[in-house]
Formats: structure tokens, sequence, C-alpha cells
């Protein structure tokens, strides 16, 4: 039987299973992503929070968190399963164009029509640094910024949380 997931008011730009199958994601050109039970097609969660459609999605491989990536020229971490938004990435100037986790869930990677690619590192999202303080932009995190001119060691000092 073919499952139909309806609700988004404008199209589609992506969508992705969970890795266990059993959840997918979508963005929209409605400034929203959505979180889909699989089997049944019921919409379980709503990601509002971007000013501009939402070009990439991905769910972490433990299924806990959600990352979105928009024309807004942002992405944002999420709590996959109430709909918190935990975390805004900021350090690209033009459209992000793919988001995605590493397989271990302790990075994000984002890359943008800016011409550049950044790791973000999980410290402000893993579990065990619950209730850590998150270093301030006047403490560098050791992100990378990859471009087609240079690399860069400071594109961390945008991460803002939430």
């Amino acid at each position: 039987k073919l499952q139909q997931l309806t609700g988004h008011v404008w199209g589609l730009l992506c969508a992705e299973f969970s890795r266990d199958g059993q959840r997918i994601i979508t963005g929209s050109e409605d400034n929203t992503a959505r979180i889909w039970d699989a089997q049944t097609g019921e919409m379980l969660i709503e990601l509002q929070g971007h000013t501009a459609a939402v070009s990439w999605v991905a769910l972490s491989p433990d299924g806990l968190r959600a990352l979105t990536a928009s024309q807004d020229n942002t992405a944002k971490l999420w709590d996959a399963r109430t709909g918190k938004e935990l975390l805004t990435l900021r350090g690209h100037s033009q459209e992000i164009t793919a988001a995605e986790f590493s397989s271990d869930g302790r990075s994000a990677l984002t890359a943008s029509r800016d011409g550049s690619a950044i790791v973000w590192p999980g410290v402000d999202w893993i579990p065990e640094f619950a209730g850590r303080v998150a270093p301030s932009a006047a403490e560098p995190k050791a992100e990378t910024t990859i471009s087609n001119t240079e690399t860069s060691q400071d594109a961390g000092e945008d991460a803002e949380a939430q």
C-alpha cells in the first residue's frame, strides 16, 4: 500500500527515512520540517523556526535529533521526540544546500551556496555534555570551515545556543 504524507502548505524540497525506517522527515517551501510515522503516515511533529524554505533534512543515527538546513542561511538542531529547537547554527552567508550527521551522530556537516562546508562538533547536543556551559563566542570551538579558497578554524564562533 502506498503511504501519502500530506500536510505541508507548500512544495516539498527534501525527505529522508530514519535509520530504523520507523520515521520520515520532510522539509518544505512553507519554512517547516515535519516528522512522520512511516507506517501510518501520521504527522508526529512539526518543526517551526526557519524564516525561509527548508532545503535539507536529516535525522541523527540514534533518531534523537533532527537537523534542518534552510534558505535563511541557517541550520537548526531539534529534539526529534519533542520538536524543541535546541540550537541554531550560523556561519554561512548564503543558502545551506545540504546537511548531514556524522555516522556516530557526534558531529554535523553543512554545505552552502557560499562555497563552504562547516563541520559542527556535537558538544552542544551530545547527552553526556548536557548541563555543561557551551563555550562563548570569545572561545572558538574546534570547528572546521572548508571553502573553495581557504580553511578556517573560527566558523564556530557563530553557533548560537537556543
